[in-house]
């Protein structure tokens, strides 16, 4: 899986998507509630996000966990934890990269 980054305006925003109160581009409350915002959606992807703002940009990057942490690792405890929404999507793509793993076929809908 290849990670992503993308820059976008503080203006161009959809501030109607962060909480009353922060929807004001440049303050830190703006900042805090855009980093939450992008953390919550890239959450259930694990490996690492990073939200920068640097002159009324934000700058967004995802990069997938490193590529010797076997994918188990993030998918059990969410399993464990019967959150099975944010599993989901994981096991998804694992049994896309991996459709001959011997645990691909212990899978069923």
């Amino acid at each position: 899986m290849e990670g992503t980054a993308f820059s976008i305006e503080e203006a161009s925003f959809d501030a109607s998507l962060l909480p009353e109160g922060s929807r004001t581009p440049g303050t830190e409350a703006f900042h805090r509630a855009v980093t939450d915002y992008f953390q919550k959606s890239y959450a259930s992807m694990g490996g690492q996000l990073s939200v920068v703002f640097a002159a009324g940009r934000i700058e967004v990057a995802w990069e997938p966990a490193a590529p010797e942490a076997p994918a188990m690792a993030s998918i059990g405890p969410l399993l464990q934890q019967r959150r099975f929404d944010e599993a989901r999507p994981l096991l998804e793509t694992l049994l896309q990269l991996q459709p001959e793993h011997p645990v691909s076929g212990d899978i069923e809908n």
